[in-house]
């Protein structure tokens, strides 16, 4: 009655507590169970219920009753280790039992329903989980097949999952029946999949164990338990199990202020200054029970949870769509929300991007927007790269994300180079481009595009003529083109915002803020989802390039600087490395994937790691100043270099006198008294600085940068967030500032700028040094060992005079994919949450 229970019925006739009860709604009975080892159904005549005894011959405790879909039986749980199937025989006017004991070791704890019927799921606490038949013959027909199996006697199993992790509280099916979910008591919650071969998948978390879980939709669950609030999650087929949010709503505090005395009292008793032991949930205690109140399981409109506090919370769920949001991750998951909670999850997002700004401001603009760059001020030219023997963010560093937009004279919103430095992609505010870089002084547009608007994400692979693209318009959404035929070879959804997509001959790499997924590049298939990784923002993570390694690195931690190693060929884990303190900002593998650069937050150390061991192979300091922002890291093509780019504004050593810095003065002083200091001490002065520098002449805080073999000489390349290509010698022997070769514009006058701009922005300041004839460049020494070289595969069909490819690619095939033969294959592939086929032009 409005806020108030009424009581109208009181059922008294067992004589232990109550541990099962069940109501069926369309026969009006009720049947419950107790500690008694008792169990009475209970009929509605003349206002009254009336309760029947069952017959259930157990000599333990029953501790679950469920009825069936039909409601002409139930199934009762026990700790006799035996599950009772209970009808009613006409004949006799009672309740009759069957009971399965095959292979059941322990107390039953949970028990559910297939819509057929006939199947029966239960979980046990000898850490099992079993599909059972109860076709009972007399009262029903045979069944038909399912996919769970064909025959099904009285008493088969047709499933049992011996290795559940613990007792297993909550079972149920989905709506079809074709999935079965469980929650067992190490935090865990499982799908198995009678459509994929009984596949099953797992997703293990860090909160407390889950005490029951409930289908709303065929590809939404809810869980709940002693956490005191439900969770949601989603599964979308094998591998991709998913947790979504947290479903509640912040308990409202009623205190009062404290006086000065009760302010010490609690001090003194509790070690706190609260004067409450209520926790932040709607339920103050563990939730024991969820219960659909409204609806069917395919579609939930309404459900209960019932908890050890004695308080029953009814929730409504609708379904509503999420608004797409310009940068991520500040987006929210798409699928239903709870109508009266999705104010307040929307806030906590909001709140925490607002935090993480204010913590570290700076770093989006740095390690999100743009994945690599040369130091630069807004005051002046600031901005370093390279050392001998490291490698950064690889030659495929990347540029912007959904926020591209708001940088001060940013004309794109991405910028990234491809696996081996051939080509670069721009994504723009109407589409992308790619350009060519195999001369110095010229800047072939190789294609245009427009017909995906504000892309923040594009990702070519080597010189083939596929293209990963995603936009801001559907950041959950990957689509890959086939640039050359203007066609769409298929596209991929995602529950949240892509932060990053890494790509090699072998494997396609999707990084969300809390998962990885993991493609075959030659048909799309999802080979692996790592799921409930450390909450990574920035997406950072770096796939080798190697064809017979394919290694994936990604934070393990995000208070720490560890990193995961994974080998996507054999989908297992590699190694952990302990990198750094603090969290990572780069990674990057070299192009043989025998080492792994890694930079952190702090970004004072830049470290590089033997791959597959983990051991620390150097160590470069990259400055004195305690804290800078790392955006990137690169290695040049042979592996000599290593690039690292950040945003501090390190005075420039003009003239190239070494001494004349107070770095180099310190670092002279403390290596003549090494012998005198701490080992700590004397080893941070040891570690190795920058070989070679480039001072940018803009004052862009974002771009990024990588190395490359132009014209037989080693060449950096910056591009900025203005639109600009800058090219610079390094020199292999003596290092030292780099020299600027070429300034392209990125962008056409009609683009981006008038033509005064563009007359203006053409200007190099500063000389730019001529490009070296072949004489001069042959009569160059060998800096180091020179890696083989063979004439690439071309797209023409035929091999391109002046393109050469490192020997190792050719390990297990052709240098570039046959777009032809290999791409598209596709006749259709399935997007990331399982739905039908993909769109293809």
């Amino acid at each position: 009655k409005g806020n108030e229970w009424a009581k109208i019925h009181e059922l008294t006739e067992h004589s232990g507590r109550i541990t099962g009860i069940d109501w069926a709604p369309e026969s009006n009975r009720i049947v419950t169970c107790a500690s008694d080892r008792n169990a009475y159904v209970w009929t509605l005549k003349d206002g009254v219920w009336k309760p029947t005894l069952v017959l259930v011959r157990i000599n333990r405790a029953a501790t679950c009753v469920r009825w069936s879909p039909l409601e002409n039986k139930f199934a009762l749980g026990s700790g006799a280790r035996l599950i009772s199937v209970c009808y009613f025989e006409k004949e006799n006017d009672w309740w009759l039992s069957k009971h399965i004991k095959k292979s059941i070791r322990s107390t039953v704890l949970s028990l559910d329903w297939h819509p057929n019927n006939i199947l029966l799921a239960a979980g046990s606490a000898d850490f099992h989980c079993r599909v059972l038949s109860t076709y009972i013959k007399d009262i029903e027909d045979k069944p038909g097949p399912t996919a769970w199996g064909a025959k099904m006697p009285f008493g088969e199993v047709l499933l049992e999952h011996k290795d559940c992790g613990g007792w297993v509280h909550g079972v149920t099916f989905s709506p079809s029946g074709d999935q079965l979910a469980w929650t067992a008591h190490n935090s865990s919650i499982a799908v198995a999949d009678a459509t994929q071969g009984k596949e099953i998948t797992m997703l293990t978390n860090n909160r407390l164990p889950l005490l029951d879980v409930l289908y709303v939709s065929p590809t939404e669950l809810v869980a709940a338990g002693h956490d005191c609030c439900p969770y949601q999650f989603s599964y979308k087929g094998p591998g991709a199990l998913e947790f979504v949010k947290k479903l509640d709503i912040p308990k409202q505090s009623s205190k009062g202020s404290l006086t000065a005395m009760q302010h010490f009292q609690n001090l003194d008793k509790r070690a706190t200054d609260d004067d409450t032991n209520e926790v932040g949930t709607l339920h103050q205690n563990s939730i024991t029970q969820l219960c659909v109140v409204s609806g069917e399981k395919a579609k939930v409109e309404k459900y209960s949870s019932v908890g050890l506090d004695g308080a029953m919370v009814i929730w409504d769920f609708k379904r509503r769509k999420a608004a797409p949001l310009l940068r991520p991750p500040t987006d929210l998951p798409t699928g239903r929300h709870f109508s009266h909670i999705g104010a307040v999850f929307r806030r906590h997002r909001a709140k925490r991007c607002s935090r993480s700004q204010a913590s570290n401001p700076g770093r989006r603009e740095g390690r999100r927007s743009l994945g690599i760059g040369m130091e630069s001020g807004e005051a002046g030219p600031g901005g370093e790269a390279a050392g001998p023997g490291g490698e950064a963010a690889g030659p495929g560093g990347e540029a912007a994300g959904p926020g591209g937009a708001d940088g001060p004279g940013l004309q794109f919103g991405c910028a990234s180079f491809n696996q081996d430095s051939t080509s670069l992609a721009v994504g723009t505010k109407t589409g992308y481009k790619l350009f060519s870089l195999t001369m110095v002084d010229k800047l072939d547009c190789i294609h245009e595009s427009a017909e995906t608007p504000d892309v923040y994400i594009v990702e070519r692979l080597f010189s083939s003529s596929l293209v990963v693209v995603v936009s801001t318009a559907m950041p959950q959404r990957m689509n890959i083109y086939h640039f050359k035929k203007e066609t769409e070879i298929c596209n991929y959804s995602y529950p949240n915002t892509i932060l990053a997509v890494k790509l090699n001959r072998q494997r396609l790499a999707v990084c969300l803020e809390e998962s990885i997924y993991i493609h075959n590049i030659k048909d799309m298939k999802l080979l692996k989802t790592l799921l409930n990784t450390p909450s990574n923002p920035s997406g950072l993570c770096a796939l080798s390039i190697n064809h017979s390694n394919s290694y994936l690195a990604y934070p393990g931690s995000a208070t720490t600087g560890e990193i995961i190693v994974y080998d996507s060929n054999n989908l297992n884990t590699v190694t952990m490395i302990p990198a750094h303190d603090s969290p990572l900002a780069a990674l990057s593998f070299n192009a043989s994937a025998s080492k792994l650069a890694s930079a952190s937050e702090k970004g004072t150390v830049i470290r590089v790691f033997s791959i597959p061991e983990g051991l620390r192979l150097f160590e470069f300091r990259r400055g004195m100043k305690r804290y800078v922002n790392i955006s990137s890291l690169s290695f040049s093509p042979d592996g000599q270099f290593l690039c690292a780019s950040s945003n501090t504004e390190t005075p420039s050593c003009s003239g190239g006198d070494e001494a004349a810095t107070w770095t180099a003065y310190v670092g002279k002083m403390f290596s003549a008294a090494s012998s005198y200091l701490p080992a700590q001490v004397s080893g941070m002065m040891s570690q190795d600085r920058a070989f070679a520098i480039v001072h940018l002449m803009t004052s862009v805080q974002r771009n990024v940068c990588t190395m490359a073999m132009i014209q037989k000489l080693p060449r950096l390349l910056v591009a900025t967030a203005d639109g600009q290509l800058f090219i610079y010698n390094v020199d292999p022997l003596d290092g030292g500032e780099c020299m600027l070769a070429h300034k392209h514009r990125l962008f056409g006058i009609d683009d981006n700028v008038d033509e005064g701009e563009e007359s203006e922005g053409s200007e190099v300041a500063g000389p730019a040094q001529a490009c070296p004839s072949y004489a001069a460049t042959a009569a160059l020494p060998v800096s180091g060992p020179t890696t083989a070289t063979l004439t690439g595969y071309s797209e023409d069909g035929g091999a391109k005079k002046g393109e050469v490819i490192p020997e190792h690619e050719f390990a297990a095939g052709p240098v570039c994919l046959d777009d032809e033969n290999e791409f598209p294959p596709i006749n259709w592939c399935r997007d990331g949450t399982g739905g039908g086929p993909a769109r293809r032009s």
